[in-house]
């Protein structure tokens, strides 16, 4: 007897064993609809208008790994065909003839500043022993790399590289405290960059403020952990 459930498709290719080929599963079944349907609320775009679209876009929005981060939707604008466009804001700079020019928001350094911050942040808890101190953190170990790791290859069970990444972070976050504002840069950097949520001033009238001190922030944390490494890998022979 038949067993209850959805129907079979038979107008499908099938693989061997009898499951539908990959390249014609229903654009649908790429990513359960409760995960689209939480994904597509966490970039701001509607779910149904996706699935409409089709397998393209759904399949666009999986492969986007800063799809739903807090950092990811600060720097991208997506709409329901799977596609971004990079957000843009006035922040000061001007052309030539004193007109205001548009830049990213967060622009690709700051985006390197971000993962090195990152990585050395978690390398140098997970050595600690140190527990996750948010229940929504993001899964730091996921970035993989980043100018936060260590710049020799020694493991990070060897004292002398368990100090350097302990001093490196304190002179990142001496860092952040030596902007103006620091203790806010610290708490917006840390919210958005570690906790992976987007505290309430990113989110009401206070944006430009918080938005201002995370950019501060990142392009402190650019020069002090990217920059160096930079020079020393364009150095070397």
């Amino acid at each position: 007897m038949a067993r209850p459930g959805r129907k079979r498709l038979t107008d499908i290719p099938r693989q061997p064993n009898g499951q539908p080929a990959r390249a014609a599963r229903p654009a649908n079944t790429i990513l359960p609809e409760a995960a689209l349907d939480r994904r597509a609320e966490g970039l701001g775009v509607d779910a149904e208008k996706v699935r409409r679209t089709g397998r393209k876009a759904i399949v666009a929005l999986c492969a986007d790994a800063n799809a739903g981060t807090a950092l990811g939707r600060l720097m991208w604008r997506h709409g329901a065909d799977g596609r971004r466009q990079r957000r843009l804001g006035e922040f000061g700079a001007t052309d030539p003839a004193g007109r205001p020019v548009m830049e990213a928001v967060i622009t690709d350094d700051m985006e390197e500043a971000a993962d090195s911050y990152r990585t050395l942040w978690a390398r140098w808890h997970r050595l600690a022993g140190l527990p996750k101190r948010h229940p929504r953190i993001r899964s730091l170990e996921r970035i993989g790399g980043g100018n936060g790791a260590p710049d020799d290859d020694g493991s990070d069970t060897d004292p002398k590289t368990q100090a350097r990444i302990g001093a490196r972070l304190r002179r990142a976050e001496a860092v952040l405290a030596a902007c103006p504002q620091g203790h806010l840069v610290r708490l917006v950097v840390e919210a958005v960059i570690i906790d992976d949520v987007l505290p309430d001033p990113l989110r009401d009238g206070e944006r430009e403020t918080a938005l201002l001190a995370l950019r501060r922030g990142l392009d402190s944390l650019h020069d002090c952990l990217c920059r160096k490494n930079r020079t020393k890998r364009e150095n070397s022979p």
